[in-house]
């Protein structure tokens, strides 16, 4: 191997490298992979399917070599270097940009749907769930959440962790009051304990219904 190809083979290594992590960032931020081949993989677990994904690109390069074409590696570079940059395009789209708002039929179901998000919220990538929530969160949540990098700072931590996992959830009755309601969400920790969170939600101008905030009441 001259050294012109290590040149090569060390810039197609390193690009695969920040290919597998700006997609990581960009699943965990709620977005799809626009490739139906890696997609197909993803099937598999987010991380299995990428690693997979990357082996592939592996064999592309061996068969570069097996068939004296190296130059082709450097074709191959170019579209990993495009494919990082849109990665990384989209993430930032996504930390700074707005929501694609979502809105329920009634406040009943949009607690469900946010509670039945954050319960399966690594399926089926790795914190679709909390992207769902930001999207059903109303303008009044993110005027004091933020963009969604902050809000997905807040979900995550240990007031709302009960939420994150696969625990049974107790749903109370849905008190309404013109264009408000509440209702509490009681999910039974893996030590036994009662988790209680009260939800108030919104009905919006041009329709629908949105979270404006969930409390821990008491744990």
């Amino acid at each position: 191997m001259s050294s012109e190809e290590r040149g090569w083979v060390r810039m197609f290594l390193y690009l695969q490298v920040l290919d597998l992590l700006s997609t990581l960032i960009g699943f965990s931020l709620g977005n799809t992979e626009a490739s139906p081949f890696i997609r197909m993989l993803v099937r598999f677990g987010p991380a299995t399917g990428l690693v997979i994904s990357k082996l592939v690109a592996l064999g592309l390069v061996g068969v570069c070599f097996a068939l004296k074409r190296t130059r082709l590696i450097q074709l191959i570079n170019y579209w990993y270097a495009v494919l990082v940059i849109w990665n990384l395009y989209i993430v930032l789209t996504v930390l700074n940009g707005p929501p694609n708002p979502q809105r329920a039929a009634n406040p009943g179901e949009a607690v469900r749907r946010v509670a039945t998000a954050l319960r399966q919220n690594n399926r089926p990538m790795p914190n679709a769930g909390i992207f769902t929530t930001y999207q059903l969160a109303s303008p009044l949540n993110h005027g004091s959440t933020g963009k969604y990098g902050r809000f997905l700072m807040l979900v995550r931590s240990a007031d709302y962790a009960p939420m994150l996992r696969d625990h049974p959830q107790e749903f109370g009755p849905v008190e309404v009051s013109g264009d408000r309601a509440e209702q509490t969400l009681r999910v039974q920790g893996g030590d036994g304990r009662t988790v209680v969170y009260k939800f108030d939600v919104a009905r919006q101008g041009d329709g629908g219904w949105m979270v404006d905030g969930v409390s821990l009441v008491s744990r």
